[in-house]
């Protein structure tokens, strides 16, 4: 039996955000071999999609004689698994069957870490969406085993987290040393974590935007200057109502109008729906709504930008942007220590009536003193949170995946 030359990656995204953190370094996995999994027939948010865009070479799940990760692995004979996620059933499943093989996994943190738990809310607005989930998505049987799961761990007392530690990968590739640090508290041993910078940040912050291009796009004047509202997907997630995201777009908006040549542009999360946030907003208001404009692209054009608990908020201020964070509910944000971080740290301010807003704004984008405070604070939180920021993080993610290969289910390579 001839033997195969080259290492194979096997990748599992689950969403668009997934595929481009990894296809910032892809580059730097030259002379292996690279195959993706799609799974758009039980999680339909724009992975396939993306994959053909970054053109990473993909296999969708259903053409697979059967649809589960132990065949799929045993198939594939991959040398390493690498998932964005480890605590979704489905990528979950794979890092079970690559564990079970002795083969290595990483997992390759892909936004920013909450460690509390939360209870999502039954309510209407939750109700209809998951309803709607049902009629619309291909993956119905996914959608249903997601909620089965999540109302038993409610009714024995372990509501679901979005915790990563968990997961079982091998190993964790972290955007700093603060996560390592959290994950390290919460038992995890400190080898399992690699701290190696944000490849997909890293990557664009070194890329040239075309602002220009950003304005054609949303039809803008050259003397207007953009306000970006980045969400979250909290109402999808039953984690507030309708009305609790209706009032603080709304608030927003009518703020925005309070200052001449700002434009609002809101950059909802993959899962959230353009037509809805245009119900959100008042009757004849200027806002924007786009979801296929490039969020650093955003970012970088932008004046500020405003979110709940996005991890926006911490990409925003590694581009130098002033950032507010708002909470308008009454309510505990759904996790921590972000976004309370971003203001304990000083590069946010934090809004939680809806009077106190344009003030605010005022203060960020006017004030001198506040700018200077953001600017000095951003030095050394950035430093914790998404480490150097060199442009090397994906030369550091890949390498890696190099040793871990190397070394087999062990992957002992260095350990910052």
């Amino acid at each position: 039996m001839r033997r195969r030359s080259r290492s194979k990656v096997l990748f599992v995204p689950i969403n668009d955000n997934h595929v481009r953190i990894f296809g910032s370094l892809v580059r730097e996995l030259r002379g292996l071999d690279i195959l993706a999994i799609g799974i758009d027939k039980y999680k339909h948010e724009q992975a396939e999609k993306t994959l053909r865009e970054w053109k990473i070479p993909f296999k969708p799940i259903q053409e697979y004689k059967i649809e589960g990760a132990e065949h799929i692995v045993e198939v594939e004979k991959p040398d390493i698994v690498i998932v964005g996620n480890d605590i979704d059933p489905l990528t979950d499943s794979f890092v079970k069957a690559a564990n079970s093989a002795g083969v290595p996994t990483l997992l390759i943190q892909d936004g920013a870490i909450s460690r509390r738990a939360f209870e999502r809310l039954i309510n209407p607005s939750y109700t209809r969406r998951i309803i709607s989930r049902l009629i619309q998505e291909r993956g119905r049987g996914y959608v249903l085993k997601r909620g089965l799961q999540r109302a038993v761990r409610r009714m024995v007392g372990r509501p679901e987290t979005t915790a990563y530690w968990s997961g079982e990968s091998t190993k964790m590739a972290v955007w700093g040393i603060f996560t390592k640090r959290m994950f390290v508290r919460e038992g995890i041993k400190p080898e399992r974590v690699v701290v190696t910078g944000n490849p997909r940040l890293d990557s664009a912050r070194k890329k040239k935007f075309d602002k220009c291009e950003i304005y054609r796009r949303l039809k803008l004047g050259k003397k207007e200057k953009i306000v970006v509202l980045a969400t979250s997907g909290l109402v999808e997630a039953g984690l507030w109502t309708d009305n609790e995201m209706r009032t603080l777009v709304r608030a927003v908006s009518d703020a925005v109008e309070q200052f001449q040549n700002l434009r609002l542009v809101i950059k909802p999360h993959p899962r959230e729906s353009i037509q809805e946030f245009r119900k959100y907003l008042p009757k004849g208001a200027g806002a924007i709504v786009v979801k296929d404009i490039d969020l650093y692209g955003l970012i970088n054009a932008c004046e500020l930008l405003i979110t709940e608990v996005s991890t926006a908020a911490l990409e925003a201020a590694a581009f130098g942007k002033p950032v507010l964070i708002l909470n308008f509910t009454g309510k505990l944000y759904p996790s921590t220590p972000y976004p309370e971080a971003y203001v304990r740290g000083g590069v946010a301010l934090e809004v939680r009536k809806v009077g106190d807003l344009v003030q605010k704004m005022e203060q960020v984008l006017q004030d001198p003193e506040v700018k200077r405070k953001l600017a000095k604070n951003r030095l050394w939180f950035l430093r914790e949170h998404l480490f150097r920021l060199d442009g090397l993080s994906p030369q550091r993610v890949a390498g890696l995946i190099k040793q871990m290969i190397k070394s087999g289910r062990g992957g002992h390579g260095k350990i910052v």
